[in-house]
């Protein structure tokens, strides 16, 4: 017979595939891999269950069972390796998720990212939003404001996250400003910027410069 934690396990994860698939018919953005997602996440919940009746307090493996099966599998695979690493007494390596340093993506919207196998803004900046819209279920108007942040971050740096309240952390916004902007209004707007963020104006010239005529730029300026 299963035990009460592998149930509250199962109800847990039950509970976090239905939220997935209410919200995915919603959104019609319900894609068949959310489905094999959720089939996934229910066959190993019976499996986490039984882990935690080994690993933590019996009088509260029933309530970490659940808490487990509702989290996103990202939160599960973090707080595994944290325990493992505890019972083995080695040192754990953190992971900076660099995603979340983007404006607008939240712990939710890194995670469902992670599973499309994108962990960093680099990579981020290298895909199709269009492809990336329909495999995440985000719309193309979020994705495509995700990758042209991303497309500023791999030449800047973190530099790119202090750049959005200026409205220069979008890779169109820098192209219109160096291709479509009179020489002394962009100098100008430079200086500024480059004064703000104690940087050298002509290094920034080059880095804009660079972001506006990269082939990824011109081809996202295109949903302009």
């Amino acid at each position: 017979m299963l035990s009460l934690p592998v149930l509250t396990a199962i109800a847990g994860a039950y509970l976090y595939v239905i939220g997935i698939v209410i919200y995915g018919y919603r959104t019609r953005t319900l894609t068949s891999s959310d489905l094999w997602w959720s089939s996934f996440r229910l066959v190993i919940a019976a499996p986490l269950g039984l882990a935690m009746v080994e690993l933590t307090n019996p009088v509260l493996a029933a309530f970490i069972g659940f808490a487990l099966g509702a989290f996103p599998m990202d939160a599960i695979n973090r707080i595994l390796r944290r325990i493992l690493t505890t019972k083995l007494t080695v040192s754990e390596e953190h992971d900076v998720d660099n995603l979340v340093r983007l404006s607008g993506v939240t712990a939710d919207a890194s995670a469902t990212l992670q599973g499309e196998g994108i962990r960093s803004p680099l990579q981020l900046a290298c895909e199709d939003p269009v492809s990336l819209a329909i495999r995440s279920g985000f719309s193309f108007d979020y994705v495509l404001n995700l990758v042209c942040q991303a497309q500023v971050w791999a030449y800047i740096g973190e530099t790119a996250g202090k750049l959005v309240p200026l409205g220069l952390g979008d890779a169109r916004s820098i192209a219109s400003l160096i291709l479509h902007t009179d020489a002394s209004v962009r100098q100008t707007i430079l200086d500024k910027v480059a004064t703000k963020f104690e940087m050298d104006s002509q290094v920034l010239l080059f880095d804009f410069t660079n972001i506006a005529r990269d082939p990824y730029t011109t081809f996202l300026m295109q949903f302009t």
